[in-house]
């Protein structure tokens, strides 16, 4: 199970706070608030320090939308690794 927390919010940059486990049921709900957030801001940011496993229909999510305003940050040194080798960080 996914939560999402937002933390700041500015025309200039969003910041929500990813924790859990990005399974394939949420997916959808993080595509919806990626769009709904990239509405609000130039930058979405999503700290990925709580997340603790990505499913590849998450990976292949947060490729989608790697070069559209979309950064991650933080994470364990398994989630970093992770994103890494799929040029997510």
């Amino acid at each position: 199970m996914l939560r999402m927390t937002l933390l700041s919010q500015s025309p200039e940059e969003t910041v929500v706070r990813l924790e859990g486990w990005l399974e394939k049921a949420d997916v959808e709900v993080l595509a919806a608030e990626i769009v709904h957030q990239r509405q609000q801001s130039r930058l979405l940011v999503l700290e990925a320090d709580g997340l603790k496993e990505i499913v590849p229909d998450g990976l292949a999510l947060l490729e989608c939308w790697s070069d559209k305003g979309l950064e991650l940050r933080g994470g364990s040194q398994y989630i970093q690794a992770l994103l890494k080798r799929h040029g997510l960080m």
